[in-house]
């Protein structure tokens, strides 16, 4: 069986093509001190585990550059690791979807309509004698009264003061006046 020429490397290496597919995308020198045989041994099983080399890149490229960069990035990918891959992630969205949808589609999981809830209700209470619950009407609005001759005061004058049309018809003509207290 012929070896993949992707995975081909010298002295426990990433192959040239892999590396570059994984680190060719960061500075070079950084991606010449990820050159490194602790590296790819870290690398390989995030391959195997369906991480693609341009998503490796991109996650290790996002990372702060430090002085010493082999160990911080090996300790970054043995973290990526113990998460699923991004292809492990949409395969168990994708069928958290479809999982959804045919519950959606099944007839008994149909969430009822308002009209069928009410009416579903209003059996439920006669079958156990429970009177619907009656709504009172709410009281009658009744309009202030007025400050001068106790009518309806349909004026506003001050907050605790109405006055009803007569009475402001009768304080405009000057023939009352209004007395203010302080």
């Amino acid at each position: 069986m012929a070896q993949d020429p992707l995975f081909e490397a010298p002295r426990d290496r990433l192959g040239r093509r892999l590396h570059d597919e994984v680190f060719g995308a960061l500075p070079a020198l950084l991606g010449k001190a990820l050159d490194v045989a602790e590296v790819a041994a870290a690398v390989r099983p995030l391959l195997a585990q369906g991480w693609r080399p341009a998503q490796l890149g991109a996650r290790v490229g996002a990372l702060p550059e430090p002085s010493d960069p082999v160990p911080a990035v090996v300790a970054f990918l043995e973290q990526l690791l113990e998460r699923d891959s991004p292809e492990q992630a949409w395969q168990r969205e994708r069928a958290e979807r479809a999982r959804v949808q045919a519950a959606a589609a099944d007839p008994e999981h149909v969430v009822a309509s308002d009209e069928a809830r009410a009416h579903w209700v209003a059996q439920a209470r006669r079958a156990l004698g429970v009177p619907a619950p009656g709504r009172r009407p709410p009281p009658p609005r009744t309009a202030p009264v007025c400050a001068a001759c106790r009518g309806e005061g349909a004026f506003f004058v001050t907050r605790q003061v109405r006055l009803c049309r007569a009475c402001v018809e009768l304080l405009s003509s000057g023939r009352a006046h209004v007395a203010v207290s302080a």
